[in-house]
């Protein structure tokens, strides 16, 4: 495989990466026990399949080449699910150098159990610069049916894109004007005035990871709630995570001030060309401001998220991201990481994110009760923001991770805002 240029995301990553492990985690909860010698080979045949391994990189452009170890992990899970990717996502993937390049398996799968249990997992930890979701799930994919459904596996490799995001969203691919693009890059720069900002320095970038659920059909109540409202389940989730992070997140709380609120996004919808089976990092983001004088008033919250929302999609914002991508890459390769956190600190204040996934128009439903139980995801938090939520809904299942970093949000207080996090979102159901 020839070499291919990193995309601008990729660049900015790889720097967060530098600072602490950015790594990300999917995970398929499977009844059963598991066949872990079936497992094994429908990995190595999985990666054999896709054309996937170990990634070389060369300066501002990497390939893949074939596995040394296409072996899955295998994992007894003593401390739970939670305690093993918490471990993950705090750990380097090993990187060695082989003439003058460096190389790296970037993805991880493992195989876990619980004494007692009647269900297991399987999954995959990876490198986030290497992929996004949608990427690590066509590989979830083909691997789960390797086992479980082996007429449906793909034969033909995944693409890795030759073009980035000025090609795939730039003004031509998407519709936006430049000099629109230009507004917006100034227009994020400004928002971010009068929005609070962490107190002191934030320390370790070493993050925790602990799961949630919902009570099973939860999930349609408040759906329903939102379409009352005119809002998406996505702006339900900004409007909770912002009330839960005002008490219990980041200091400092319940100051009155404006919070900033991230959101991933999914760029692929937007392009005009088919990139059903490019495997890559295709994600953008946008930010949300939330009010300080709503976070009092539920509904005047909620009004002020979805207006937002509405008008970003309307303006097409995540595509025009890609600007601000290639200025904070441009600021980020200058600075140290003690740096790079103070900049974010205080000129992109986050104090939270959303990373927001319905599995019901995936690949998965087709398994759904069985053998697929449910679908895990793990976001990284990265140098930006304290606490990122990861949900997903499967089934009559809505399940989240948070991701926290643990020198801004202790045990007591992480445990304390996923509870309230869930109480406002099911507030909406009765509502």
């Amino acid at each position: 495989m020839e070499m291919k240029p990193l995309n601008i995301f990729q660049r900015v990553m790889r720097i967060w990466d530098e600072a602490h492990p950015y790594n990300a985690a999917q995970i398929l909860e499977i009844e059963g026990s598991p066949d872990v010698a079936a497992i094994n080979r429908a990995w190595a045949e999985t990666l054999e399949a896709t054309g996937l391994g170990q990634v070389r990189m060369r300066g501002r452009h990497f390939r893949y080449e074939r596995a040394e170890d296409a072996s899955a992990l295998t994992v007894t899970l003593d401390k739970g699910l939670d305690g093993f990717i918490t471990q993950q996502l705090n750990e380097r993937f090993v990187t060695r150098a082989a003439n003058g390049d460096a190389v790296a398996m970037p993805l991880k799968a493992f195989v876990a159990t619980r004494a007692g249990g009647d269900s297991f997992y399987m999954g995959i930890v990876y490198q986030h610069w290497v992929a996004d979701s949608v990427s690590v799930r066509m590989v979830l994919r083909e691997w789960f049916r390797r086992v479980y459904d082996p007429a449906k596996a793909r034969r033909e490799p995944l693409q890795v894109p030759t073009g980035g995001f000025w090609h795939f969203f730039g003004p031509r691919a998407t519709g936006w004007r430049m000099h629109a693009g230009i507004g917006a890059l100034v227009h994020s720069m400004r928002q971010f005035k009068g929005v609070r900002r962490l107190d002191g320095d934030p320390g370790s970038q070493d993050v925790a990871c602990t799961l949630h659920r919902l009570p099973t059909g939860t999930i349609d109540g408040i759906l329903a709630g939102a379409k009352r409202r005119g809002a998406t389940f996505n702006d339900l989730m900004i409007a909770a995570l912002a009330r839960a992070a005002d008490v219990y997140g980041a200091p400092p709380r319940r100051s009155g001030q404006h919070m900033a609120i991230g959101t991933i996004v999914d760029m692929r919808p937007m392009a005009q060309e088919e990139m059903e089976h490019i495997f890559g990092m295709f994600l953008g983001f946008v930010t949300t401001i939330v009010q300080g004088h709503t976070l009092n008033d539920r509904e005047a919250l909620l009004a002020s998220v979805a207006a937002q929302s509405a008008d970003q999609k309307r303006r097409k914002v995540a595509a025009m991201n890609t600007l601000r991508l290639a200025v904070g890459f441009a600021q980020a390769r200058m600075m140290s990481e003690r740096r790079l956190n103070a900049f974010y600190r205080h000129y992109m204040p986050m104090s939270g994110g959303v990373s927001n996934v319905n599995m019901n128009i995936s690949w998965p439903a087709a398994y759904c009760p069985s053998p697929l139980r449910d679908f895990i995801r793990v976001a990284p938090s990265g140098p930006m923001v304290p606490v990122v939520v990861g949900a997903t809904t499967f089934g009559k299942e809505f399940t989240f991770t948070l991701t926290r970093r643990m020198s801004l949000v202790n045990d007591h207080d992480a445990a304390l805002l996923a509870q309230l996090f869930m109480d406002e979102l099911t507030a909406w159901a009765k509502a």
